[in-house]
């Protein structure tokens, strides 16, 4: 499982911003690995920095006779009764888009495709099913690419397991359940289906650490922090004092002083169906960008679904089983 432990520290590379020395753990397993890169300066710089307003004004479709007030409380029942669906996504956590294609089928299978970034051609892919984790690098996806390893670790949690820790994987359900202010913008057609448009707000420092409490929240080993003492001046075999935190004690030592209250409020967007609010699209800005402004720079994540009850996901039938 090479593969993923290069992935991960690749993705990091070009993925965080921030001052790194923050980062004072340090990942002890490959599960681990997969749980998290885009850590602390990533998560910071997005909640509290303000992306400038291109000016550009969203087109709004005609008046439609739709009650927007329990529309996102709505939609947000209905995409958890679905038992598989498709994802196709792109997260700008610092402007960069990031894209990935991800297969959810309920409870517990899980297929995602990281299609990489200006700066990381090499494409990736895992494969959750059946208690069993897969994975494989494609240099020119669908072609030259490795074959299949499977790892006998197993991911605690279904679904978030993917390439970053913020785990958009999950984001966009997540953000139904606290986006508020619903508003609706008229009748607009979506590749060919007649939608609803809703444009809302919400915290988004706050919606993604619920997410990742949805995501992470019972697990015991999220991290491993450790400092080192320094004996002699200049000394660099110090010895290291390490401790293993749980999710919650991680976000209470990381986090606990920051008030998301103080953060401007992200505008979000969902295009759904009238007759039964399954979302189509769904897109959430930049916090502090104007609601209107739907300029690639200023969206944070968006994520059209599709496949709805459709969707499955198989296990690679050539495979190396990890030894």
């Amino acid at each position: 499982m090479e593969w993923a432990i290069w992935c991960c520290r690749s993705f990091e590379r070009n993925v965080s911003s921030g001052d790194t020395s923050l980062i004072v753990g340090r990942e002890s397993s490959i599960v681990t690995q997969l749980k998290r890169t885009a850590l602390l300066g990533t998560w910071l710089v997005m909640i509290f920095g303000i992306a400038c307003s291109s000016g550009k004004e969203e087109d709004i479709g005609p008046a439609v006779d739709f009650d927007s007030g329990d529309a996102f409380e709505r939609s947000a029942a209905a995409m958890a009764a679905l038992e598989s669906y498709h994802m196709e996504f792109t997260f700008r956590p610092k402007g960069e888009p990031l894209t990935f294609v991800v297969d959810y089928a309920d409870p517990a299978d899980y297929y995602e495709r990281f299609l990489g970034t200006p700066e990381v051609s090499e494409t990736f892919e895992l494969i959750l099913y059946d208690g069993n984790t897969y994975g494989r690098q494609c240099d020119a996806y669908p072609d030259d690419c490795t074959q299949w390893q499977q790892s006998k670790e197993k991911l605690a949690v279904p679904g978030g397991f993917g390439l970053t820790t913020v785990a958009p994987e999950t984001l966009g359900l997540t953000a139904l359940a606290f986006a508020d202010n619903p508003e609706t913008m008229g009748a607009e057609d979506v590749e060919g289906t007649s939608l609803v448009h809703v444009r809302g707000s919400l915290r988004l420092g706050r919606t993604i650490l619920e997410n990742q409490r949805r995501v992470y929240g019972n697990v015991e080993d999220y991290w491993e922090s450790c400092e080192s003492t320094e004996i002699f001046p200049g000394d660099d075999q110090s010895p290291e004092t390490c401790r293993t935190l749980s999710f919650e004690e991680y976000v209470e030592e990381e986090y606990g002083d920051v008030d998301f209250d103080l953060e401007p409020a992200a505008p979000v967007h969902i295009w759904l169906s009238p007759e039964d609010h399954i979302v189509r699209r769904l897109v959430i800005g930049h916090p502090g960008v104007p609601t209107d402004n739907l300029e690639p720079e200023s969206i944070y994540f968006e994520v059209d679904l599709s496949l709805f009850n459709q969707a499955s996901v198989t296990p690679p039938s050539d495979y190396v089983p990890e030894s």
